[in-house]
């Protein structure tokens, strides 16, 4: 069976024959309806250091139904949530970024709590090219961020050891990254 994003890209095709204003419904109702979700299908294991690499599975990456083939566009503001389940080094624990991708951000604001084996540890950034992290034996960790796209693209999350500990970081099977356009009133 198809999945709902081919199905979509299929009537968007069709739709290049339909008037402007219906067409720009058309995807206004997509982007609402069907938030970008990305998914590690089975578990992935990052470098053994703290130099943060791409998870080829949580990316949000440029798609024919969205307006403009970008996963973000430039003017728009997203929010971005995930939910990643993880094995870590008691002294290396876990960093991550949401710099994997191509968009490019005026505001941004994110947010993770790293759940380890006795604490719920909270760290922010507001710098899109910096890193959050725990440096414990991660179990978990929820993050979410508000970005202001300045630049059309896609966005990608980085992952290793927060502290070079010799151990690696693996990404289990069923983390998620989803992205969600919030409309803004001017």
């Amino acid at each position: 069976m198809a999945s709902s994003h081919t199905i979509l890209s299929k009537l968007i095709e069709r739709n290049a024959q339909v008037s402007q204003p219906s067409r720009k419904l058309h995807e206004f109702l997509v982007q609402r309806a069907f938030p970008n979700i990305a998914y590690v299908p089975a578990n992935e294991t990052a470098v053994v250091d703290a130099t943060l690499v791409a998870s080829p599975n949580l990316l949000i990456a440029d798609a024919t139904y969205l307006s403009g083939g970008k996963a973000l566009q430039g003017g728009r503001t997203y929010l971005v949530e995930g939910m990643l389940k993880v094995t870590s080094d008691v002294a290396g624990g876990l960093k991550i970024a949401l710099d994997g991708g191509t968009a490019t951000f005026a505001n941004f604001n994110l947010d993770a709590d790293f759940v380890t084996a006795s604490a719920i540890v909270s760290a922010n950034t507001t710098s899109s090219i910096a890193s959050v992290g725990s440096t414990a034996l991660v179990l978990h960790c929820a993050f979410s961020a508000t970005v202001e796209c300045s630049g059309s693209g896609s966005i990608g999350l980085r992952y290793a050891e927060n502290n070079a500990a010799g151990a690696a970081v693996t990404l289990l099977r069923g983390s998620w990254m989803k992205v969600t356009e919030i409309p803004i009133s001017a």
